[in-house]
């Protein structure tokens, strides 16, 4: 099951390291608020016109910050301490990344469960597990050169394996981890003598549960879509001509533009028909709609992510609304509604996707 997806782009361009609408974002979403340099620009992506984001260390040797560092769980289950270790099997994380300075010590960029991955400076990657001393796996990284990273995690096997674009770059035995939180990072384990600089785009997460997605994925990436019309109006809107110019912005501006309703099951539904990118019919992983929502006052209403495609619907989980922030999550759509299987390209494109406003609830959702 595919439990986590971040292309990044729908933050929009600036910074998440200091007090921003993107940084509120950013942390709805999930993650930890970043304490060193995270900034995101089109500069930074892996593909034209996308948008990536740039860690940047400024301080010298031993000095792990935050930068995108989250909870190990599904994107909507926000109590992960009763998520705990709930992965089924095995677990892979995956992401593009670019080293963009010259490095002067022992880079570390990534840490889950125990283990950490790093690079040296005669550019070959490490790998660290608990207090062992780290091992050169031998796979050579280049300045300025993007590279695709998958790092598996098997319970079943007990093993732990690093794939590097596509291929293994190493395996050893590991007991199966119990994992809390997951850090995508930058900072000098050893030496240093100047900050360092990475580059990360397209991050996934999944574990062995589902019928889909519940493996090895390889090499993926995130297309972000926005709005460009509207297919069903049930709503309000706060200006405009249409509704769907109100919900179209990379950044969300909160209560600049919106739509609205007090109408439990109101629904509004957006297009995208732009041809989807895809080398063939079997390579889109999944739908993942984001909606930024906040209550007017506090209410038990709610809305959820909803996709249509054909005439066949699927609703995301119930969102936990604030009245006085916005609440942002990702609502993930591993199939399509109207076959029950993989989605393929054209029906992407074809799709609908919006929100709906559910109504009162005398428990708890989650």
């Amino acid at each position: 099951m595919l439990l986590q997806v971040e292309g990044f782009d729908h933050y929009g361009a600036g910074n998440f390291h200091t007090a921003t609408v993107m940084q509120h974002y950013f942390q709805s979403n999930g993650f930890t608020v970043p304490t060193a340099g995270m900034d995101s620009n089109v500069a930074y992506g892996k593909r034209t016109g996308s948008l990536g984001v740039r860690l940047t260390a400024v301080l010298a040797a031993n000095t792990p910050a935050k930068w995108i560092e989250k909870d190990v769980r599904p994107e909507q289950y926000k109590d992960a301490a009763s998520w705990g270790d709930k992965w089924e099997n095995l677990i892979f994380f995956r992401f593009a990344f670019r080293i963009a300075l010259s490095i002067t010590g022992r880079l570390v960029f990534f840490r889950a469960g125990g283990v950490e991955i790093s690079v040296g400076t005669d550019w070959n990657m490490y790998v660290k597990i608990g207090s062992d001393t780290e091992v050169n796996i031998g796979y050579p990284l280049e300045l300025n050169i993007w590279n695709f990273m998958e790092v598996e995690f098997n319970k079943t096997e007990n093993k732990l394996r690093v794939w590097m674009n596509d291929f293994t770059a190493y395996e050893v035995d590991l007991p199966a981890p119990v994992f809390a939180k997951y850090e995508i990072c930058a900072y000098y384990a050893t030496g240093g003598t100047e900050h360092a600089i990475i580059d990360i785009d397209d991050f996934s997460m999944n574990d062995g549960s589902g019928e889909i997605n519940n493996d090895r994925l390889g090499k993926t990436y995130v297309q972000t879509r926005y709005p460009t019309s509207d297919d069903v109006v049930q709503m309000s809107r706060s200006d405009g001509t249409a509704n769907y110019l109100n919900v179209n912005e990379a950044t969300p501006n909160n209560d600049t533009n919106y739509v609205f309703s007090h109408v439990p099951g109101a629904t509004d539904l957006y297009k995208n028909t732009t041809p989807i990118d895809a080398i063939d019919d079997s390579a889109v992983c999944a739908v993942v709609v984001i909606p930024a929502a906040r209550m007017v006052e506090p209410d038990a209403l709610s809305i959820t992510a909803v996709v249509k495609s054909g005439d066949d619907e699927q609703e995301g989980g119930r969102m936990k609304l604030k009245a006085a922030s916005y609440t942002s999550e990702k609502h993930i759509f591993e199939v399509d509604p109207s076959t029950n299987m993989r989605w393929i390209p054209s029906d992407v494109a074809a799709a609908s996707f919006g929100v709906r406003i559910l109504d009162r609830v005398l428990v708890s959702p989650r």
